[in-house]
């Protein structure tokens, strides 16, 4: 990855798309989304929107951290302040369970993506590696679909 900032950067354009091109023969690739051409792709809205993908990371990150300063408080013995804490951040240490579940299947999945990439030409056409890969960002995107909803109770 250092590599290919430092090409961009001493060659410019030409260096992404001498990259870009070289990614066109690599057999072990999924065939390429229209979004990821160097010249156009910008203009293209992805195939597989990750907006609740990113949300759900979001709201994870402030469950996980509400319910582990509730759980410090009470290990500790500071109940008075642990009961507090809770009242305060009731709506995110809910959504804590929600998160630990969508959070081991969406490791699930994203292993499957990795796995599926990794496949060499014999096994697996480039294009049937797109739709695989499309199939499990669909997935993940129907798993996350409950997102909102708890992000939405979290605010309250």
């Amino acid at each position: 990855m250092e590599a290919d900032h430092v090409m961009k950067g001493l060659a410019g354009s030409v260096a992404s798309i001498s990259m870009w091109g070289s990614n066109l023969f690599n057999g072990t690739r999924p065939a390429p989304e229209e979004r990821n051409n160097i010249l156009y792709g910008s203009f293209v809205a992805p195939e597989v929107p990750r907006g609740r993908e990113d949300l759900f990371y979001d709201l994870k990150t402030r469950a996980e951290t509400d319910m582990g300063t509730f759980k410090d408080l009470m290990k500790k013995g500071h109940r008075e302040e642990g009961k507090q804490w809770f009242e305060d951040h009731k709506s995110t240490i809910k959504a804590y369970g929600f998160v630990e579940a969508m959070g081991h299947k969406l490791t699930e999945i994203n292993g499957e993506i990795r796995r599926v990439q990794d496949l060499p030409e014999s096994k697996m056409s480039a294009e049937a590696k797109r739709e695989r890969i499309n199939f499990f960002k669909n997935k993940k995107e129907d798993i996350l679909e409950k997102t909102i909803q708890f992000r939405l109770k979290a605010e309250q």
